[in-house]
């Protein structure tokens, strides 16, 4: 009998266990608008600044990135269209940038980079900044075969994305939905521009990159020496306007 409880217990902490993280996340953290055109003064300031390797280094627009939703016929009639849908008439996403120096660096053993996406990724919207307070996500980029020949400073590999721990095809083969496959490509070598690719298929092996079920392009607009690129900034305050959301610690002991 007490074995019984004891484990009921247990499974009670078990499941408990993400609700507790998920209200610690909203209370140690809250989203902060933030201008793009201060971008220098408040942009690659991360505990990973200095740790990442060469190409890894920056903060990134995310463009062409975009939503699962498809634009409404009104959106598409509309004077934005180009702005707010991408190619094949989806939103765009609310996540527009990423600055690496939230993203733990694991060595060069490894080349594994882990990506928090809750603090790492800039948000259009404070809502959507705090939804993603909750849902947790994280990308770990890991050089699988597909890359294990290319040089090892390059900033690439496949992306394993998880939610709340648990890997998005996971969830996703509990709903009913086909395994994803996501990369990214060093291309320029110079860790300038970065192709971003995903294969929707059963058993999550890239076909020709031509035929990638959707694609988009991480250009850098700020490099770890504060340089901003003004090309990319125009492009992403084309899109997106004049501020950013990113999620930033309420108390600070130092």
């Amino acid at each position: 009998m007490r074995a019984t409880i004891f484990m009921g217990g247990m499974v009670m902490v078990a499941m408990l266990i993400p609700v507790i993280l998920m209200y610690l996340n909203l209370l140690f953290y809250r989203p902060v608008e933030l201008r793009l055109d201060d971008i220098a003064s408040w942009g690659f300031r991360g505990p990973s600044a200095s740790a990442l390797p060469n190409n890894a280094r920056g903060i990134y627009y995310l463009s062409g990135n975009q939503d699962l939703q498809t634009c409404t016929p009104e959106v598409l009639r509309g004077p934005k269209r180009d702005v707010l849908c991408g190619p094949g008439g989806y939103m765009r996403s609310s996540a527009l940038l990423l600055d690496t120096s939230h993203c733990e660096y694991h060595g060069p053993e490894t080349s594994r980079i882990v990506c928090r996406l809750a603090y790492a990724v800039g948000f259009d919207s404070e809502s959507f900044a705090r939804k993603m307070l909750v849902a947790r996500p994280t990308y770990s980029i890991v050089k699988d075969a597909e890359f294990s020949l290319r040089k090892r400073h390059l900033f690439e590999g496949v992306m394993h994305l998880s939610f709340l721990g648990i890997s998005a095809n996971r969830w996703g083969r509990w709903l009913g939905a086909k395994d994803s496959r996501v990369t990214m490509t060093d291309i320029k070598r110079d860790g300038s521009r970065i192709q971003r690719l995903t294969w929707w298929i059963d058993n999550a092996r890239p076909r020709s990159k031509a035929n990638a079920d959707s694609t988009y392009t991480m250009k850098r607009v700020l490099d770890a020496h504060g340089h901003v690129d003004m090309g990319v900034l125009r492009e992403m305050k084309r899109a997106y306007g004049e501020s950013v959301f990113m999620n930033v610690a309420r108390f600070s002991f130092w």
